[in-house]
């Protein structure tokens, strides 16, 4: 396959790469609006940090909310929100190319594993979202970085950093431990642990007062809830894998390599077993996986043999059957969703497995299944692009409304975008559930939504016997997949 004159060179390849996922996501924000519920939750912590309040209630950690700051003061948050994850979100694909060429010392390997994390879909979307996940994903790489490199410090403070980022930065720096105190280095594993447990100090105390634990609670399990963790490992990358790691290549590393690879692996099984007791936040959390994984796959994807043809091309259906069942079935949100996206995917990924199998070019397989993850990626975005714009078209049309406001959606928006106006928070078990008694407490305008919360403490409003008490002002529907989201707002008369 010829290769373009300005893409000749190894950094004009990655800038492509980049120009690439910088100009898909700028498509992604302009279809999407709004951000999701928990972004504005972290509006609000920011906003009691810039005034030196930390909020006792408050479940979050405070590094990102730290960060956002600067938005609140002299922008719009989600404006600078956005900008600040895509940044986050490039460095990490500098760092990816960074530590790739430092293990394997080939930029193909390198620019193979920046193409995977760039446009896997997981990835995309969630480091997309004003939410930890493009920080913590970054700060995870470059612990792994700074590792390798033996700078046991610079380790410690990124340990540090990413256990005030998410409960999960406790993991990572448990990863190192083991290796440290096998290797009997005492003097750098006191350098290394010194910063972090002053971090892990505020963690705990957060975490023991936190509801945070309890969320799994509210999730219904089922023995199929857990094929979601080896589905979304299968399709972490948005293809379909047509050779799986097999443990020939663990059986071919020296007892020295396995101890050094040691807290990479301890990472992925100590967070694969945090993804079993929190099924219910998959897929967000394979998001802070992939630029970590993608270094190895890289590599692993360039460089196989194609000796066994058969082996790969049953492997390759087998792949193929799990996805079509895992779709059909269980809409476990992986890859793609939406029937006409499917058909475009599968097309090219056959054409992939036919280029590499039966003619043996590997650089059109890999381009065309380059092709398939943007295909994926868009499935996948464009799936979510509509989240909660019912609540935000609402919102737009309340702000210029006078008089009290009551609202019982938990989205995060109406709190956030409205602020400023004169706002109460329906609870039913402190409000009777009686249009004369919104009357009686000044309540002129109430938003009914269906986004987030299908029980809609103020459904009652929508009753028939209560039409001659309420008027209908404004109605914003979204036809999602055959469900109808909506936010209607209603004048009390």
């Amino acid at each position: 396959m010829t290769v373009p004159l300005f893409l000749k060179s190894t950094r004009a390849k990655f800038s492509f790469i980049c120009l690439i996922f910088l100009l898909l996501r700028a498509f992604f924000y302009f279809l999407s609006p709004t951000e999701l519920g928990d972004t504005y939750n972290f509006f609000h912590f920011s906003d009691a940090l810039s005034h030196f309040i930390y909020p006792v209630t408050e479940k979050r950690l405070p590094l990102f909310s730290l960060i956002l700051i600067p938005g609140l003061l002299f922008s719009d948050p989600v404006v600078y929100g956005r900008v600040l994850v895509t940044g986050i979100s490039l460095l990490t694909l500098f760092l990816v190319y960074r530590y790739s060429f430092s293990l394997f010392k080939k930029s193909n390997f390198s620019l193979a594993s920046v193409a995977l994390c760039a446009l896997s879909p997981f990835y995309f979307y969630w480091s997309s979202r004003v939410l930890t996940e493009a920080l913590f994903s970054f700060l995870v790489l470059l612990a792994f970085y700074i590792f390798y490199r033996k700078k046991y410090f610079a380790l410690g403070i990124i340990c540090a950093l990413a256990a005030i980022t998410r409960y999960e930065g406790v993991i990572l720096m448990i990863s190192f431990i083991p290796y440290l105190l096998i290797k009997k280095d005492f003097r750098n594993f006191v350098i290394f642990i010194s910063l972090p447990v002053f971090a892990l100090g505020l963690v705990f105390i957060r975490l023991l007062n936190s509801p945070y634990l309890l969320e799994p609670s509210g999730f219904h399990y089922s023995p199929w809830s857990f094929f979601i963790i080896p589905a979304g490992l299968l399709f972490i990358f948005g293809i379909i894998p047509h050779r799986i790691p097999s443990l020939n290549l663990i059986s071919k590393c020296s007892v020295k390599k396995m101890i050094e690879y040691s807290p990479f692996a301890l990472f992925i099984i100590f967070s694969l077993s945090l993804f079993f007791l929190w099924v219910a936040a998959l897929p967000r959390l394979f998001c802070f996986l992939i630029p970590l994984l993608s270094v190895p796959a890289g590599r692993f994807i360039l460089s196989q043999n194609n000796d066994k043809k058969i082996v790969n091309i049953l492997i390759w259906c087998l792949c193929l059957g799990f996805l079509i069942y895992f779709r059909q079935n269980y809409r476990f949100q992986f890859l793609f969703l939406d029937k006409g996206f499917a058909l475009v995917f599968l097309l090219i990924s056959f054409s992939a497995i036919i280029s590499l199998i039966a003619l043996n070019k590997k650089s059109v397989a890999f381009t065309l299944a380059t092709l398939g993850m943007v295909v994926s990626l868009f499935s996948y975005s464009f799936y979510f692009k509509d989240v909660y714009i019912s609540v935000y078209k609402s919102l737009q049309f309340a702000n210029n409304l006078e008089g009290k406001i009551i609202y019982s959606d938990e989205t995060g928006l109406t709190g956030w975008y409205l602020k400023n106006k004169n706002i109460v928070y329906f609870d039913d078990t402190e409000w009777p559930e009686r249009v004369k008694s919104l009357k009686s407490n000044g309540v002129r305008y109430a938003i009914v939504t269906n986004e987030f919360d299908e029980l809609r403490r103020l459904v009652f409003i929508e009753k028939k016997s209560n039409r001659s008490e309420v008027k209908m002002i404004f109605e914003k529907k979204i036809n999602d997949r055959g469900y109808m989201r909506y936010t209607r707002i209603y004048e009390i008369i």
